[in-house]
C-alpha cells in the first residue's frame, strides 16, 4: 500500500477504513486459495441456486384457477381478487370504503376499479386477471356493489 493510500484511509471514517480493509484481506485470501477449478464450482452451484430460485417463481407467479362464486360478494371479491393482486401497490384498496372510491356502483364501465382491470392495465406487476375474476368484479359492481 502507498502512501497516498494510507493517509487517504487514515482520513476515511473508521467504518469505511475497515469495509476497505475486510474486502483488500477478502480478496487476498481469494487469490491464494482459490484455483480455476473451484471457481468453477462455485460458479454451477450459484447457476443452479439462481435456475432453481426462477423456477420457483415463475411458478409461484403462473395464473390459478380461483373458484369465482356465482354471484360475488363483497367478500369474495377482497379475499380472491384484490387482496393477491392489488394490495402491493394500492393499500387504500384494503378497506370497503377504499374500493367504493374507485367504483360506481351499477354502473362498471364507469368505475375505475373495473375499466383498469378489464382493459389489462392493473394490476402491472402481477399476473393479469382472469376472465372469471373480471366477470366477478364486474356482476358485484353491477348488484351495487353492497358490502356484506
Amino acid at each position: 500500500m502507498s502512501r497516498s493510500e494510507v493517509r487517504t484511509l487514515l482520513g476515511a471514517p473508521l467504518k469505511t477504513r475497515l469495509a476497505i480493509h475486510n474486502l483488500k484481506m477478502y480478496f487476498e485470501y481469494l487469490l491464494q486459495n482459490l484455483t480455476f477449478t473451484s471457481i468453477i464450482a462455485r460458479m454451477n452451484r450459484l447457476m443452479r441456486a439462481l435456475a432453481l430460485a426462477a423456477g420457483l417463481f415463475f411458478c409461484s407467479c403462473g395464473s390459478r384457477d380461483l373458484k369465482v362464486p356465482a354471484s360475488p360478494t363483497y367478500q369474495s371479491i377482497q379475499t380472491l381478487t384484490i387482496r393477491q393482486k392489488c394490495l402491493q401497490c394500492h393499500s387504500s384498496l384494503s378497506t370497503y370504503e377504499g374500493v367504493l372510491q374507485n367504483v360506481t356502483p351499477g354502473n362498471p364501465s364507469t368505475s375505475l376499479l373495473f375499466r383498469q382491470i378489464s382493459s389489462g392495465n392493473m394490476p402491472q406487476w402481477s399476473p393479469k386477471l382472469s376472465d372469471a375474476e373480471i366477470q366477478a368484479v364486474s356482476a358485484w359492481i353491477q348488484n351495487g356493489a353492497p358490502n356484506d
